[in-house]
């Protein structure tokens, strides 16, 4: 276990200072500072829980304490804290399921060495919370015994945490909940459903009063907007499925062989290995059904950790079956040296993108004046309060949800034509634009902004640059040629 934490380490070190921050690190971070600002000098912040995924006073503050003592690095490092963690987890949880040492050490490392672990080592809050459902499950497990109870809260209480962290691992609960019937095998079948009922009801209550009744009406608006009732996307649902596939192929092949072998053995593994590897594929089928890739490379390590327990069970039984310890040592290299060359693939393509240190070097004398008014592209926005927030204050940046009055129309106009209008009567100072966003893919007001700069004349081109491992896209920065402006009537 020691070799494995530790290759899981290296792994995840190069990537650490391997880019800046991107879009969902420096939101995160930034609303973390703020909120500490709102506790300590009751600084108005702006209504992060209507939208964020995630409880934005769990993470944020304590990855912001991070920040603040060595920066983005330091955040990352408690991140890969959490995976490091969750690894052992996954060797404690299976060693008690499975009665065996060496199956435990299997799953370990299957969980450890793939891509997506490895590169979940991401300043947002998907680390903690996947800890946290690890905890609820060994804690689950454990209660397999007498005072079931004295595992049993602190389990619920894990798995509130780890919902209200964010939202999305709630989609979990219900494999957490097989494990501890699956504990519970030979205890009869009243224990074997009430405990984990019982679970389920400890987990429920702290969640309700977590999250409605101590949390405030935009908390339910935030876990509807991003979870519940999260829009469509376009993504092609076998689009989807082939993604989870090569984030996690290794994995899910490796828990399909062990429904397999399972039928040469109990009911309760059998039960087992068909609920984790039921568990694996939650995220790539949900994902899919709203035709939708974001964010599908960190759900599906959650899968991945209760899957990970199938795949070193029948990495075990493979090894059983050879009498020589040459073949064993054979099928444990088929097994660890795909996982790893996947995960140096995998985990390094996912940080590819584009570094913003010159364009925050950039904006940064440029954001001066308490009266101008900016426009700027939603994920660039969110570097660059990260970077510049002692400079740089809610308020200050417009994104391009633009609200404006028509004086010819006599009304006010929301949305892409708002931003049209106001750049067209000059309203911004300054604009930032990122190139990728000009064409097919882009939202229709990142379309009406591009189409409004080139079409007024009253906009010039300050800065440029090409976005690395993006060649074809570029971020771009203009400025108002008439410093006149137009009075303060338009907002975002």
């Amino acid at each position: 276990m020691v070799v494995v934490l530790m290759l899981q380490l290296a792994l995840s070190l190069r990537l650490i200072w391997s880019n800046t921050a991107f879009g969902d690190e420096a939101l995160y971070l930034w609303a973390g500072h703020l909120e500490w600002a709102h506790w300590l000098h009751g600084m108005p912040i702006p209504d992060f829980a209507s939208y964020f995924s995630g409880a934005p006073v769990v993470y944020p503050p304590i990855g912001a304490v991070a920040d603040a003592i060595g920066g983005l690095a330091a955040a990352r490092a408690l991140s890969m804290i959490f995976m490091l963690v969750s690894t052992m987890l996954v060797y404690l949880t299976a060693r008690s399921l499975l009665f065996d040492k060496r199956a435990a050490f299997y799953s370990a490392a299957v969980f450890a060495l793939l891509g997506p672990t490895i590169s979940l080592a991401f300043a947002t809050y998907d680390a903690m919370a996947l800890m946290l459902i690890a905890l609820s499950a060994l804690l689950a497990v454990r209660a397999a015994g007498r005072c079931p109870d004295l595992f049993l809260i602190p389990a619920g209480l894990a798995m509130a945490l780890a919902n209200i962290t964010k939202y999305a691992s709630a989609l979990w609960d219900p494999a957490v909940i097989a494990l501890a019937i699956a504990a519970a095998w030979h205890e009869g079948p009243w224990l074997r459903i009430l405990r984990p009922a019982r679970l389920a009801a400890y987990a429920g209550c702290a969640l309700v009063i977590a999250l409605f009744r101590l949390g405030r009406p935009t908390y339910e608006h935030g876990v509807l907007a991003t979870t519940l009732a999260r829009p469509s996307g376009t993504a092609p649902p076998l689009s989807v499925l082939g993604d989870g596939l090569n984030y996690i192929g290794p994995v899910i092949v490796l828990s399909l062989l062990a429904v397999i072998a399972s039928r040469w053995g109990s009911n309760r593994i059998r039960f087992l290995c068909i609920c984790v590897t039921i568990a694996c594929l939650l995220a790539p089928v949900n994902q899919a059904r709203i035709h939708t890739l974001t964010s599908l490379h960190k759900h599906v390590v959650f899968g991945a950790w209760f899957a990970a327990i199938a795949a070193g069970y029948v990495i075990s039984q493979a090894n059983r079956l050879q009498l020589e310890r040459s073949w064993r040592v054979a099928v444990c290299a088929a097994a660890v040296i795909p996982l790893t060359l996947i995960a140096f693939d995998v985990s390094g393509g996912l940080y590819q993108w584009a570094p913003s240190n010159n364009l925050v070097a950039t904006m940064k004398p440029l954001l001066r004046s308490e009266q101008a008014h900016y426009l700027i592209d939603p994920e660039s926005a969110n570097i660059l309060y990260y970077y510049l927030h002692a400079n740089v204050y809610p308020g200050e940046l417009s994104l391009v949800q633009c609200s404006w009055w028509d004086p010819a129309l006599r009304r006010q106009l929301q949305g892409p034509s708002a931003c049209a209008a106001a750049i067209k009567a000059g309203y911004y100072n300054l604009i930032e634009t990122d190139d990728a966003a000009n064409g097919p893919e882009g939202t229709p007001a990142e379309n009406a902004v591009w189409r409004a700069i080139r079409s007024s004349g009253k906009y010039r081109m300050i800065y440029r640059a090409r976005q690395v491992h993006h060649p074809a896209d570029f971020f771009e920065i203009w400025q108002l040629t008439d410093q006149g402006g137009v009075p303060n009537v338009a907002g975002s």
